[in-house]
């Protein structure tokens, strides 16, 4: 039985937590261009690798997308479909807002720690995504421009197991015949 979470009525919230949607906070007006975008859905999907992994899609009436990603945990796919009413017909681009949006929203669920900050981190994530590309910049100019040219880039998906032994190392590390040596 699936559960219809934009049904529910939090009997606290009118007391417990500030309402900071787009409505409330007088945030409705046109910006002009590609700009008025309204998001229409958020979904979520598991990719098992080491851990599975919670991607998040957030999805616009402009038909652009953006995807983020939660940190495992158990329930945050139905912590993000909880949340999912809380940002239907809200302009992507608000990003900070709609954090805050969100906190306040699951403040009675545990939103300053756990799955609930989890989930909350992915849809952030996403829509700093989708901010980007309404935007026609990378997503890192929306976070403070660029630091270098090129960055290392290091990918390991866990996709093979793990070996039983570790091999032994070739030629001792230096560290090792230096902390030797020293004692």
């Amino acid at each position: 039985m699936s559960k219809q979470y934009a049904d529910l009525h939090d009997p606290n919230a009118e007391y417990t937590m500030r309402e900071l949607s787009a409505e409330t906070m007088g945030v409705t007006g046109s910006r002009g261009g590609d700009r008025d975008v309204a998001i229409t859905d958020v979904q979520t999907t598991m990719v098992d690798g080491n851990f599975p992994w919670t991607l998040v899609r957030v999805y616009t009436d402009a038909g652009v997308v953006g995807t983020g990603e939660a940190y495992w945990g158990a329930g945050v796919p139905e912590i993000i479909e909880r949340m999912t009413p809380f940002l239907v017909g809200e302009n992507p681009l608000d990003i900070d807002r709609l954090y805050e949006h969100l906190v306040q929203k699951m403040s009675g669920e545990g939103s300053v720690e756990g799955v609930t900050v989890t989930a909350i981190s992915g849809i952030e994530l996403a829509l700093h995504d989708l901010a980007g590309k309404i935007l026609g910049i990378p997503a890192y100019q929306l976070l403070g421009g660029k630091y270098r040219d090129s960055v290392r880039v290091y990918c390991d998906c866990h996709t093979e197991a793990e070996p039983t032994q570790r091999p032994a190392p070739t030629r001792p590390n230096a560290w090792l015949r230096n902390s030797a040596t020293t004692r």
